[in-house]
């Protein structure tokens, strides 16, 4: 009897000895699927506490220091909205030129907002890259136009050359939110100015 299960004996040995093995393997297996991801997670994370260190630091008015800490969470989260939207703010804040590409970056995030949208637009038209700054504008018209996108809509269309449509989106402008002083102002630059 001892010869017959002999062999059988050795063999559950050896699958036993085995399964530690294969257990290992998959161990090391699955942390290397799941490290890329974590480490991208870990990464925004830092990049999300390094934005809210600098938006303190522009609460403080320490403008640099927020500068250098927008750089650092850029260079750990690119895509980030939050260092993105904080970094444009701040750019257009100091009169930067690097506020029209983040500004871009950010009307590109699918967290975007109209504001964001608003933003860009306001960028464009004092860049005088009218053709991006209508694509732009006209997407913001197409929804349920806020005062400020009516507001845009006439500064373009003024420069463009179209007086016209520029006191027609004016008088909308005002017509939406009779008591804004901007589009009051704007509708009286214009009205005098033809």
């Amino acid at each position: 009897m001892a010869d017959k299960w002999g062999p059988a004996r050795r063999t559950h040995r050896r699958t036993k000895r085995r399964w530690p093995f294969i257990l290992a393997g998959l161990l090391v297996l699955v942390g290397m699927v799941a490290a890329k991801p974590i480490y991208h997670w870990v990464k925004a994370r830092r990049a999300d506490a390094l934005s809210a260190e600098a938006e303190r630091f522009v609460q403080q008015g320490k403008f640099g220091e927020a500068a250098v800490d927008y750089r650092a969470a850029l260079s750990l989260d690119p895509f980030g909205y939050r260092s993105l939207h904080g970094a444009a703010a701040l750019a257009t804040r100091l009169h930067h030129s690097e506020a029209l590409p983040l500004w871009e970056q950010v009307a590109r995030s699918p967290r975007a907002t109209v504001k964001d949208q608003e933003e860009y637009a306001g960028m464009l038209l004092q860049a005088g890259m009218f053709s991006k700054a209508e694509r732009v504008i006209d997407a913001l018209l197409r929804q349920n136009p806020s005062t400020r996108a009516l507001l845009l809509a006439s500064t373009y269309s003024e420069q463009i050359g179209n007086s016209d449509r520029a006191v027609e989106y004016a008088r909308l402008a005002t017509k939406r939110a009779p008591d804004d002083e901007g589009a009051q102002a704007r509708l009286a630059e214009i009205l005098a100015a033809s």
